[in-house]
C-alpha cells in the first residue's frame, strides 16, 4: 500500500499534467488559492504624476481627475512606512480626487464589496457631528453620498466620538438607513491600513466589519438591505464624501487605494496589511499559498523516492 499524505497536502490535479505545462498549472492552481472576487481598481501614489494630472488605475479603466474646492490641488509628498520611503497624495483640505462623471461604473449593482485604503489623517480636532451613521456631515476621507437614507453609498469620514480627536467611522447606505461602523481613533498623523468589507448573507441582509492595520476592529450587526440594496452608479470621491453638506474636509496624505467586488477575508485583509497593500515591499504569502507550495514540495519528493525505489 502507498503510504499517501494527509488530503489537505495531496497534489493539486494538475500535477496530472506532463511536461512543461506541469509546472504552470501548478503555479497557476496555488497562487489563485486566496483569490476573491475581482479588484475593480487600486491606486498607487507612486503611479501619479502630480498636480493637475489625474490618477490612472492599475486595475480597469477608471482614472481619478483632480477638483478643488478654493483653488488648489493635491500635491505629491513621500513618507516613510514601515521603515520604506513611498510616494503620498497630500491633501491640505481645500482639493480632492473624483471618479469621472459616466455611467456604467464597475461598482455599480454590487450588494458585497471591500474598501482598502492606506492613509495618515493629521486633520483638525473632532467636528460637531456625533452621529457615527451620518457620514453626510462627517470629515470625509472617501466616498460618495446622494441624500436620504439608504441610497447605496459608502463612505470613510471622521466623526466626533467624545475624544479630542475624533474617530474614524467606515459607512453604507445599502440598508433602509445608513449604517457606520467605528474604526477607532486613527486621526493620530501615523500610517494605517483600513478595510471595510461589505458580505451579502443570502437572506436580504448583509454584514459590514472594519479592519485596522490587519486586524478586526468592528462589525455590525446583521442588517436587512434597504429598497436600493446595492452601491448607486455614482461618482465617488478621494479627499472628502462626494455630495456631503459637510465643511470639514480631509487633511492628511494617502498611498494606496483598493476596491474589490467580494469581501476579502480576514487571512486575505492581514497579508495586504503586511506590505501595506503593495506600497511597501512583497507581500508576506498566505497560509494557504504556504500551504499550496508545502503540497508541491512533498510531492516532489515523494516522486523522486519512487522513482529510486524502482532502479
Amino acid at each position: 500500500m502507498i503510504d499517501r499524505p494527509p488530503p489537505f497536502l495531496q497534489a493539486p490535479r494538475c500535477l496530472r499534467a506532463s511536461g512543461k505545462v506541469r509546472l504552470h498549472l501548478c503555479l497557476v492552481a496555488v497562487f489563485s488559492l486566496n483569490l476573491q472576487g475581482a479588484t475593480l481598481f487600486e491606486y498607487y501614489a507612486s503611479d501619479w504624476n502630480g498636480p493637475n494630472n489625474s490618477w490612472a488605475s492599475r486595475t480597469g479603466s477608471q482614472e481619478l481627475f483632480y477638483d478643488t474646492f478654493n483653488g488648489s490641488a493635491p500635491q505629491q509628498g513621500s513618507s516613510t512606512i514601515a521603515g520604506v520611503a513611498v510616494a503620498t497624495a497630500v491633501f491640505d483640505g481645500n482639493d480632492f480626487f473624483t471618479s469621472p462623471f459616466v455611467t456604467g461604473r464597475p461598482w455599480a449593482g454590487l450588494n458585497q464589496f471591500s474598501v482598502s485604503l492606506v492613509f495618515k489623517s493629521n486633520a483638525p480636532g473632532a467636528q460637531t457631528q456625533t452621529d457615527i451613521n451620518a457620514f453626510w456631515n462627517q470629515r470625509g476621507v472617501l466616498g460618495f453620498e446622494l441624500g436620504g437614507g439608504g441610497q447605496g453609498e459608502f463612505a470613510i469620514g471622521l466623526y466626533n466620538n467624545g475624544s479630542p480627536s475624533g474617530a474614524v467611522a467606515a459607512s453604507t447606505g445599502l440598508g433602509s438607513g445608513d449604517n457606520g461602523v467605528s474604526a477607532g481613533n486613527l486621526n493620530d498623523n501615523n500610517w494605517h491600513t483600513l478595510t471595510m468589507a461589505v458580505a451579502n448573507l443570502a437572506n436580504g441582509s448583509f454584514r459590514q466589519t472594519v479592519y485596522v492595520d490587519g486586524t478586526q476592529v468592528g462589525s455590525s450587526l446583521e442588517r436587512a438591505y434597504g429598497a436600493v440594496g446595492a452601491l448607486a452608479d455614482a461618482s465617488f470621491s478621494l479627499g472628502t464624501i462626494r455630495g456631503t453638506a459637510s465643511g470639514q474636509r480631509f487633511v492628511g496624505e494617502v498611498a494606496r487605494l483598493r476596491f474589490d467586488s467580494a469581501p476579502l477575508t480576514a487571512s486575505d485583509i492581514t497579508t495586504l496589511h503586511s506590505n501595506y497593500l503593495g506600497a511597501v515591499g512583497i507581500p508576506e504569502p498566505s497560509s494557504s499559498l504556504l500551504m499550496g507550495l508545502g503540497a508541491l514540495t512533498l510531492v516532489a519528493i515523494r516522486s523522486r523516492q519512487r522513482r529510486r525505489g524502482k532502479k
